[in-house]
């Protein structure tokens, strides 16, 4: 029952199906960051460790972003920018030279994945009725949690062979490119694509606005 639900409601399937194609793909770039400083930036601990509170200082950012706006409901907007983030991160980390930039795209990185992932969860509990919450909410933990090991390691096989700048432009190329393709294929007939400032999600029952 849980499964037909998910698969008959358009906002909870899209973002579900986002979830998995940036758990394979995106997420895992923090396991990449000590690559990064050591062989990209040459930098020592104290350089690993402004990167890491770089993604951590982009991380409280997205939370309060998403704190401030729960008065209204999960924003739809903020899937789609928390994905633009998430992945413009990534592309913009594969060619990075200096560590100053690489503080400020790993903190956009950041920002964009708890944006994406706070208003995600929030998002699939509000458009579930109660008696399916936890059917669909251990869906949700699979899809997030049980995926996220697998990219991991296709992830890191791909840059133990191509190097790291190709592995974060597969990431980053992947989770925008298929995140796009899921906005188009999954979208109902007739109804635009959300742009930023569309109204947010309600909750179940109601016609919900257009996420990833």
């Amino acid at each position: 029952e849980g499964v037909g639900f998910i698969r008959s409601t358009a906002p909870v399937l899209r973002v579900l199906v986002t979830l998995g194609v940036l758990s394979l793909f995106a997420m895992n770039f923090n396991l990449f960051v000590p690559v990064l400083a050591r062989s990209q930036l040459h930098l020592g601990a104290s350089g690993f460790g402004f990167l890491m509170a770089a993604q951590g200082v982009g991380a409280l950012v997205g939370s309060l972003i998403v704190a401030g706006a729960s008065a209204r409901g999960p924003q739809p907007s903020h899937l789609l920018w928390g994905v633009v983030l998430l992945c413009a991160g990534l592309l913009a980390l594969s060619q990075v030279t200096r560590s100053d930039l690489a503080g400020v795209e790993l903190l956009l990185a950041g920002l964009g994945m708890v944006l994406f992932t706070a208003t995600a969860n929030s998002t699939v509990q509000l458009e579930t009725p109660h008696e399916l919450r936890g059917r669909v909410m251990s869906a949700y933990a699979l899809v997030f949690n049980g995926l996220a090991p697998f990219g991991a390691l296709m992830m890191g096989a791909i840059v133990g062979t191509w190097g790291l700048p190709v592995g974060l432009i597969v990431g980053g190329g992947v989770g925008l490119g298929g995140t796009l393709t899921v906005r188009g294929l999954l979208r109902p007939r007739g109804i635009p694509m959300t742009v930023p400032g569309d109204p947010p999600m309600r909750g179940a029952g109601e016609e919900a606005g257009d996420g990833p």
